[in-house]
């Protein structure tokens, strides 16, 4: 009989909570890519001052994918008002109420930047979102973002983790409202530990299973890379 050995030589190693299901452990990952967005808002910041994310602040989330509704969750929890996320998928717009969106401007019903602009200024007291996370990876919302952020406010991107391509912005914008941007690239191996720390103190609150709207087997996998390319659904997973 022959036997297998795995050697892990230098690397981290996280324990699932007791309770934690294999399933919403596994969503550790875009977690922690949420998790990690959101904290680059908290610094540099002095939230008593208006500058930096802080409890009651709040928050627009451009693209309500896995991650982005991951970090509405996070961001709920962390005491955010209100939370409004913009996206034009109707699966993800139900399921985006679910997890701590207050309000989701639809892509379909306003198409218009200039209406958003506005709609995002009346619903935070015609100053602009404390802090604006682009999630969704269009180079125009980028451009976007920059007009839905308050003066002094903060804009993080993290959609265009690969090269999509450029917009064109006004560098007039951020000398004007003198706004912070940060940009994230995936995190450190310590964030694993955050993210499953918060999915054990919320999912209670958070229906995390019903983010997994694809199950294949790994012959199929190959269906679920389809499913999340075409927004057939919004977190695909392969099963044993």
């Amino acid at each position: 009989m022959l036997n297998t050995f795995i050697y892990i030589l230098k690397t981290w190693v996280f324990k699932v909570p007791e309770g934690v299901s294999l399933e919403i452990s596994a969503l550790a990952d875009p977690m922690a890519c949420a998790t990690r967005t959101l904290e680059r808002a908290f610094l540099p910041g002095i939230p008593y001052s208006w500058d930096g994310f802080g409890i009651g602040k709040s928050i627009v989330i451009q693209g309500l994918g896995p991650i982005g509704i991951l970090a509405a969750a996070a961001a709920k929890t962390a005491g955010a008002y209100p939370v409004i996320g913009i996206d034009g998928v109707s699966l993800r717009i139900e399921l985006a109420k679910k997890f701590g969106v207050d309000i989701v401007i639809d892509l379909n019903q306003c198409n218009d930047i200039a209406e958003r602009i506005q709609l995002v200024k009346k619903l935070t007291g015609n100053r602009g979102a404390d802090v604006v996370l682009e999630m969704a990876g269009v180079p125009q919302a980028f451009a976007e973002s920059l007009e839905l952020v308050r003066p002094g406010g903060k804009v993080v991107e993290f959609g265009h983790f690969s090269n999509v391509g450029t917009v064109p912005i006004n560098p007039q914008i951020l000398v004007n409202k003198e706004v912070d941007v940060l940009g994230v690239f995936a995190y450190m191996n310590a964030q694993i530990a955050t993210s499953l720390s918060l999915l054990k103190l919320t999912m209670d609150r958070f229906p995390y299973h019903e983010l997994i709207t694809y199950r294949v087997s790994l012959d199929e996998a190959r269906k679920a890379l389809e499913a999340s390319h075409n927004k057939t659904c919004c977190k695909s997973m392969i099963t044993l």
